[in-house]
């Protein structure tokens, strides 16, 4: 059976949060899957994304996002599909804290 993609996407999703709780208005936030290839990719740059997403979104109904792409991962992103428990050593030693550190970015929440 031939599917769409948003409809694939939709499936996974219904299955990963059965009852979502849907959006009010257009999503808006960050998502540095590019920093994975290139330099300055670490929690400086994913704080100074959220504070600028913060910025940008500043009065927007909707909260924004930041996405911190899987190079986090002591693999560096080297193995697709986890593992996602492990941070990479000395960049990202504790993911807590940097969720912490996102939501506590003035404008960001």
């Amino acid at each position: 059976m031939a599917t769409t993609p948003f409809a694939a996407h939709e499936a996974l999703c219904t299955v990963m949060s059965p009852d979502p709780l849907p959006s009010t208005g257009p999503v808006v936030g960050s998502n540095n899957w590019y920093y994975a290839y290139g330099r300055g990719f670490g929690p400086d740059a994913v704080l100074r994304d959220a504070r600028t997403v913060g910025e940008y979104a500043d009065g927007h109904p909707v909260r924004p996002y930041c996405v911190i792409d899987d190079c986090w991962t002591e693999g560096g992103g080297s193995a697709p599909g986890g593992p996602w428990d492990t941070g990479l050593p000395g960049v990202f030693d504790d993911m807590g804290d940097m969720a912490a550190r996102i939501t506590a970015t003035p404008l960001a929440v």
